[in-house]
């Protein structure tokens, strides 16, 4: 399996957002950076899916509604992949679903650098950066990932 774990784009900041934390969105520069990212992924190859995994806060599923509309494939909303999502809940979703080949799931800090150290046998926690992805290879159990690359937005965007 190959499986590309995405945090998602920047989103309203916490101390001027007064809505329900699940509900706070991305910003418009958020969406239009993450997009960015996801466009040149997308010309460099690094990215090919067969669907995406989201987490139900909102700002999750903006990202993940952006990778939709680049890479038209499934969306399916996750719970488990809500703030503080483990790879043992993701076994559990796995057991009950067969997982597409080429699986992406978007999500939050630190829950991913926490996924991505655990699938890959690293024994620290990988920050991953607002629109960060990362690709891992192999069978979704601890340990049992290569990792094969991370990219940060400004490495992708030149501009910035």
């Amino acid at each position: 399996m190959e499986l590309f774990l995405m945090r998602h784009g920047i989103a309203e900041d916490r101390q001027v957002w007064f809505g329900p934390e699940r509900q706070r969105p991305l910003t418009a520069k958020g969406r239009k950076r993450t997009r960015a990212v996801v466009v040149e992924l997308k010309h460099l190859k690094l990215l090919k899916l067969d669907a995406i995994w989201t987490s139900p806060l909102v700002r999750a599923k903006q990202t993940a509604e952006i990778v939709r509309e680049i890479y038209d494939v499934p969306v399916v909303e996750v719970k488990e992949l809500a703030a503080g999502a483990t790879v043992e809940d993701l076994i559990g979703v796995l057991r009950k679903h067969e997982p597409p080949k080429r699986l992406m799931l978007v999500g939050h800090e630190p829950d991913l650098g926490y996924m991505y150290a655990e699938l890959a046998g690293i024994k620290d926690p990988f920050p991953f950066k607002k629109a960060g992805v990362a690709c891992l290879s192999g069978d979704f159990k601890p340990g049992g990932m290569k990792a094969e690359w991370y990219r940060r937005p400004k490495e992708l965007l030149k501009d910035e």
